[in-house]
């Protein structure tokens, strides 16, 4: 496609402007041209249009091309203004290029005009383009200048003659000193910092960069007039002669006290957090303690008279089966069946808080032969004669197996007890990964319950449904919700009365 080039000819010259519309549509542009040998149309086609060149006859009726330029220059001085003339003196093109024409063609080399209306043109682009650059540069400057500013850097430069150091405004402001009342000074400078370890360190520094002519860098505190304490960070430079001798060093300062108070103040909260660990995790030790004796007693001193109710009960039964009467008889059962239910909660507790206090260890689970097995040691061969199993493949877990079994053991038991009731009863086990996170859940479509009280599923003691309908202790769940939680991951449910429940537990994909 060729390039579209809008062009003003003022030119009293039919003929002419003819051949130059011809010399510039054979060199490839795609032309737009306005012609006129007025002035008074020139300036209005000047301030109603917008042309990429113009090309100006110099001798014109009533004006001429300086008058020409002076418009051109004043309404638009970007663009590019070439004077066409057929006599030219040199004292007259070289006053019209002082006053802002770019170039000057004679009419009798025409041929030159599209290489200088192209020049003209690249001209133009480069200077946009430096235009721009310039405009960049001093935003960014300007951007330099403020972020010094908001970050308290300054500059300096130390002569190496005379020892003389130049500050720049922002490095006064860090050290809180008055320019009128201050001179740097390579001496004047160490005694600000009147730490003579602190100084013979960054001595130190400096003439082992200068030495390797290698930047440096290096931190130091220092006394503001008003004695308190200050901290800043140094980047340094040396440069050096055709000799390779040092001439001067230049440098940045950092106001860092802020940062060195707020680390100061880190490590006294982390030793105030140690000592509170330290303090806690005694405490910890000293209630699990406890939780074990209290779990000894629990285990012994509260079975034993648990068990002998339970086995004199049972002693009554037999040897005076005879001389009970029907309501002894079921008061003695009751009686036995209560201690059952009730040495069966304290299993239940104490396998709760042991699930809070052992140690785990973790290694990768076929999760699919898990849960079969579980199903076949939990469901009695009635039950599972009568009940129909799906049990998809299931992604590979990394957790303790022997908690894990726990929680297959405990949620296949309670889909099996809960879906009892149903003419075909059927269980679902599934699971996907997803976000992270291996995700398994058992269904059923047992009797469900009411969503209402989802939340109260997975607490201690908590039961849904009558215990004359279903036997249980309402801790279960609970050690479910407890084993997941140490692995990192979450339980929890959806369901419909009569309608079956799905009991979900996820746990971290291995890393």
């Amino acid at each position: 496609m060729n390039e579209v080039l809008n062009v003003l000819c003022l030119e009293d010259s039919p003929r002419d402007a003819e051949i130059m519309r011809e010399l510039l549509t054979d060199a490839g542009y795609d032309l737009n041209m306005d012609c006129t040998a007025a002035e008074k149309e020139f300036v209005s086609f000047l301030r109603s249009h917008k042309y990429d060149i113009i090309l100006s006859d110099f001798k014109l009726p009533g004006f001429d091309g300086f008058t020409a330029l002076r418009w051109s220059v004043e309404i638009c001085p970007d663009v590019p203004f070439i004077c066409v003339s057929g006599t030219l003196g040199d004292e007259t093109a070289v006053e019209l290029l002082k006053k802002g024409a770019v170039d000057y063609i004679l009419k009798d080399r025409l041929e030159r005009l599209p290489s200088a209306i192209q020049r003209a043109l690249n001209e133009v682009k480069e200077k946009k383009v430096r235009q721009k650059s310039e405009e960049s540069l001093r935003e960014s400057e300007r951007k330099l200048r403020e972020a010094q500013e908001m970050a308290h850097l300054g500059f300096w430069t130390w002569d190496i003659k005379t020892g003389n150091v130049e500050w720049s405004e922002e490095v006064f402001k860090i050290f809180c000193i008055d320019p009128k009342e201050f001179t740097p000074h390579i001496d004047s400078i160490l005694a600000l910092s009147p730490w003579p370890e602190d100084n013979q360190r960054d001595k130190e520094l400096i003439n082992r960069a200068i030495e390797t002519h290698n930047p440096g860098s290096y931190e130091q505190k220092f006394l503001r007039p008003d004695k308190s304490i200050g901290h800043y960070y140094s980047t340094f430079q040396g440069n050096y002669n055709e000799d390779g001798n040092l001439i001067s060093i230049v440098g940045t300062v950092l106001d860092i006290t802020e940062r060195k108070q707020a680390e100061e103040a880190i490590q006294i909260l982390n030793k105030e957090l140690e000592q509170r660990v330290i303090e806690r995790t005694s405490q910890l030790e000293a209630a699990n303690k406890e939780l074990e004796a209290f779990s000894y007693s629990v285990s012994h001193d509260l079975r034993a008279p648990l068990r002998a109710v339970d086995g004199f009960s049972k002693f009554v039964l037999e040897d005076y089966e005879n001389k009970l009467d029907s309501e002894g008889k079921r008061l003695l059962n009751l009686i036995r069946s209560n201690i059952q239910k009730m040495d069966q909660l304290i299993t239940d507790l104490l396998a709760l808080s042991r699930v809070a206090r052992s140690d785990m260890n973790f290694s990768d689970i076929d999760m699919t032969q898990m849960a079969i097995s579980m199903f076949k040691e939990t469901a009695a061969p009635d039950v599972s004669d009568k009940l129909s199993l799906q049990v998809d493949p299931l992604p590979e877990a990394y957790a303790d197996p022997t908690y894990i079994r726990q929680v297959w053991a405990n949620l296949i038991a309670n889909a099996i007890k809960f879906s009892s009731k149903e003419k075909k009863p059927s269980i679902k086990i599934c699971g996907r990964t997803e976000n992270g996170f291996n995700v398994y859940y058992v269904k059923d479509n047992g009797v469900g319950f009411n969503p209402e009280y989802t939340h109260k599923l997975f607490g201690v003691f908590q039961r849904l449904h009558k215990s004359d309908d279903f036997e249980g202790t309402g801790v279960g769940l609970a050690i479910v919700q407890r084993i997941i939680h140490r692995h990192g991951g979450k339980v929890w449910a959806e369901g419909a009365e009569g309608k079956g429940a799905t009991f979900y537990f996820s746990v971290p994909v291995k890393k």
